[in-house]
């Protein structure tokens, strides 16, 4: 039993340290720092849209390391909960935007209060990936303190 649950801890820091060296490698840049083609990608298909800040995801945290993708926080018809996520050439990979729970399809509601009765859904994300085209509903679901 001893073994068993230090196999699970070692399991769980080994998991938790890599998920977190991904959110390490994302900085904060300059609008004169994204390249043109990401710049006009994002004009062309969000035009009236106000970018807030701009992200680079790097493949490590050094300074020389490659650029994986550029990340466009923005505001767009009220909501200012949008992300976009560009490669360096400036292919659209998705759009993340947070939704209110009471938006999404009654099907959903259903389904949850079918499999998960005691939970409530908290919070809602609708990620919408270009290709394939495809959406996808990131539910974050509550029973009392349990996630």
């Amino acid at each position: 039993m001893r073994t068993i649950s230090t196999l699970c801890i070692l399991f769980f820091f080994s998991v938790s340290g890599i998920a977190q060296e991904a959110a390490r490698n994302i900085q904060f840049v300059s609008e004169t720092d994204v390249p043109y083609e990401v710049i006009e990608s994002q004009r062309v298909l969000f035009p009236n849209a106000l970018v807030s800040e701009w992200q680079v995801q790097k493949k490590d945290r050094s300074s020389n390391a490659l650029n994986m993708r550029y990340i466009s926080k923005m505001e767009k018809d009220g909501n200012s909960n949008l992300t976009v996520s560009y490669l360096p050439d400036g292919l659209w990979l998705y759009t993340t935007e947070f939704i209110p729970k009471e938006n999404i399809y009654e099907g959903i509601h259903l389904d949850i209060k079918k499999k998960y009765p005691q939970y409530k859904i908290q919070e809602v994300n609708l990620i919408h990936f270009a290709t394939p085209r495809k959406e996808l509903y990131l539910l974050k679901l509550l029973d009392n303190s349990r996630m």
